[in-house]
């Protein structure tokens, strides 16, 4: 009720320069609302605390074009921010939902800050990115088959040539698929870069990023279980290709290579191990699933599993379901449920201390 009535009083004290600015934020909200399912705006994507972070970063983006001569970069109209008389002819955002209120509320305000000469805060999620993407170099592989792979990656600290170093592959979840390359850097990479921990652990860290609409593996995520597909998927396949051209020629221990992954990254590190089970040494999805008709495949691989117990998003069953049958056939498979913990599981996973050291501990046996 405190943000609707906020909302009231600015409208109605900067009519004719709000409505301006709403036409265009409520262009531009309608874009991405189109490219991503409501269902998954409103209770959390894969790898995202919330896609309203994503919104929130368009209105910060919008608030700061004050020139009357710019042209929007988002909807290529232009004056369509701040211009009296400016019309997209789009409707006034009815907000039938909180989120939606809640950006608009965001966004006004943040303008009048601008227009004020105050800057608006900053942006937690962006700042990561920014500092990650001076630290993970930027890189692109093509497969066999045509698929374009762009990846980030980090090189081991104090890199020595002719030194073989572990390797660890990040697979994201479903939040940051796209190709710009840099919102992959938001989860996982951080910690993986943290400069005490790369003394420790010297090591390359590869995050690929999985095209918009792609997954890691093709399976339907709304399902209370699934089957392996036949076939990887192609940004799997080009994943694999990639890994497999680094431990030719980029000085790779292929005795120590593992894979983690959250959410959709939690489902193709399950999708992973089944196809590949002699090519890990360790792996670790956190809040994702797998088949569990598969898991003798790779029943000896070291294998700590993380899932929040509230998680509505990938139920914390689809995790349970792989540990059991693990289990089942007498593997030493790990696994941490996290009470009270939603989607968010991977906060406290890759923050944890005792991940790492398990993790880098682990050696595949010499064949």
């Amino acid at each position: 009720m405190l943000i609707f009535f906020t909302c009231r009083a600015i409208l109605v004290a900067n009519s004719t320069l709000v409505n301006s600015y709403l036409n265009c934020l409520h262009y531009h909200v309608a874009g991405i609302f189109g490219r991503r399912h409501l269902d998954v705006i409103l209770h959390g994507p894969f790898g995202r605390s919330c896609n309203a972070s994503e919104l929130h970063q368009q209105a910060i983006a919008s608030a700061r074009l004050v020139s009357f001569d710019y042209t929007c970069k988002t909807c290529s109209l232009p004056n369509c921010i701040f211009r009296e008389g400016n019309n997209l002819n789009a409707p006034m955002v009815r907000s039938k939902n909180l989120v939606y209120l809640v950006l608009v509320a965001t966004g006004v305000l943040l303008s009048l800050n601008t227009i004020n000469g105050q800057e608006p805060t900053s942006d937690p999620r962006k700042d990561r990115m920014l500092a990650m993407s001076k630290v993970y170099e930027p890189r692109e592989f093509v497969s066999s088959s045509k698929v374009a792979l762009k990846y980030r990656m980090l090189k081991p600290l104090n890199y020595q040539f002719g030194k073989k170093y572990p390797l660890v592959l990040f697979l994201h979840g479903a939040g940051e698929r796209g190709d710009d390359n840099q919102v992959t850097l938001v989860h996982a990479a951080p910690d993986f870069a943290d400069e005490q921990r790369r003394k420790q652990y010297p090591c390359y860290v590869v995050v690929p990023q999985c095209p918009e609409g792609k997954k890691w593996s093709d399976v339907d995520w709304s399902k209370d279980s699934s089957e392996l597909p036949k076939e990887a998927s192609q940004s799997m396949q080009a994943v694999k290709e990639l890994l497999d051209e680094m431990v030719d020629s980029a000085g790779v221990d292929a005795n120590r290579i593992y894979i983690t992954g959250l959410s959709m990254g939690g489902y193709g590190t399950w999708d992973a191990i089944a196809r590949y089970p002699d090519f890990f040494a360790a792996a670790a999805p956190v809040c994702g699933g797998g088949d569990p008709a598969k898991v003798k495949s790779f029943a000896k691989l070291p294998i700590w599993c993380f899932h929040g117990a509230n998680d509505s998003v990938v139920k914390a069953v689809r995790s349970q379901e792989m540990v059991n049958a693990l289990k089942a056939i007498g593997s030493s498979v790990q696994y941490t449920e996290y009470p009270g913990v939603e989607h968010d599981s991977w906060t406290a996973t890759y923050s944890n201390p005792a991940f790492y050291e398990w993790m880098f501990a682990q050696v595949k046996p010499s064949r």
